[in-house]
Protein backbone atom coordinates (compact mmCIF):
# COMPACT_ATOMS: atom_id res chain seq x y z
CA UNK A 1 0.00 0.00 0.00
CA UNK A 2 2.86 2.04 0.61
CA UNK A 3 1.95 6.24 1.06
CA UNK A 4 -1.22 5.62 1.85
CA UNK A 5 -1.00 3.12 4.38
CA UNK A 6 -0.85 5.25 7.11
CA UNK A 7 -3.90 7.10 5.81
CA UNK A 8 -6.17 3.62 5.96
CA UNK A 9 -5.12 2.33 9.17
CA UNK A 10 -5.87 5.34 10.28
CA UNK A 11 -9.60 5.24 8.49
CA UNK A 12 -10.23 1.73 9.98
CA UNK A 13 -8.43 1.55 13.43
CA UNK A 14 -11.36 3.53 15.11
CA UNK A 15 -14.06 1.64 13.50
CA UNK A 16 -13.50 -1.95 12.67
CA UNK A 17 -12.60 -4.73 15.41
CA UNK A 18 -10.71 -8.00 15.55
CA UNK A 19 -12.55 -9.19 18.08
CA UNK A 20 -15.63 -8.72 16.17
CA UNK A 21 -17.21 -9.70 13.23
CA UNK A 22 -18.46 -8.19 10.57
CA UNK A 23 -20.84 -9.54 7.77
CA UNK A 24 -21.07 -6.08 5.84
CA UNK A 25 -19.57 -3.34 5.64
CA UNK A 26 -20.21 -0.19 3.52
CA UNK A 27 -17.60 2.58 2.33
CA UNK A 28 -19.43 5.92 1.52
CA UNK A 29 -16.69 7.43 -0.93
CA UNK A 30 -13.48 5.19 -0.93
CA UNK A 31 -13.27 4.75 -4.66
CA UNK A 32 -10.10 4.20 -5.14
CA UNK A 33 -10.64 0.86 -3.08
CA UNK A 34 -7.50 0.91 -0.71
CA UNK A 35 -9.76 1.15 2.11
CA UNK A 36 -11.81 -1.53 0.37
CA UNK A 37 -8.80 -3.84 0.00
CA UNK A 38 -7.11 -3.43 2.76
CA UNK A 39 -9.94 -4.42 4.73
CA UNK A 40 -10.45 -7.52 3.07
CA UNK A 41 -6.77 -8.49 3.43
CA UNK A 42 -5.89 -7.44 6.88
CA UNK A 43 -9.58 -8.14 8.98
CA UNK A 44 -10.65 -11.86 7.90
CA UNK A 45 -13.48 -10.94 10.48
CA UNK A 46 -14.78 -8.68 7.98
CA UNK A 47 -16.78 -11.06 5.33
CA UNK A 48 -17.95 -8.42 2.86
CA UNK A 49 -17.33 -4.83 1.84
CA UNK A 50 -19.29 -2.69 -0.62
CA UNK A 51 -17.95 0.52 -2.10
CA UNK A 52 -20.70 3.49 -2.58
CA UNK A 53 -19.18 5.94 -4.95
CA UNK A 54 -20.95 8.89 -6.43
CA UNK A 55 -17.87 10.44 -8.50
CA UNK A 56 -17.41 9.21 -12.24
CA UNK A 57 -14.60 10.41 -12.67
CA UNK A 58 -12.96 8.45 -9.85
CA UNK A 59 -14.17 5.17 -10.80
CA UNK A 60 -13.20 5.32 -14.10
CA UNK A 61 -9.25 6.67 -12.93
CA UNK A 62 -10.03 3.44 -10.57
CA UNK A 63 -10.21 1.14 -13.58
CA UNK A 64 -8.27 2.88 -15.77
CA UNK A 65 -5.01 2.54 -13.28
CA UNK A 66 -5.51 0.42 -11.07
Amino acid sequence: MGENDNYTKDMIKDVVKNDKDYEHVVIIGGGDLIIAANLLEKYPNVKKVTVCEIDNQVIEVTKRFF
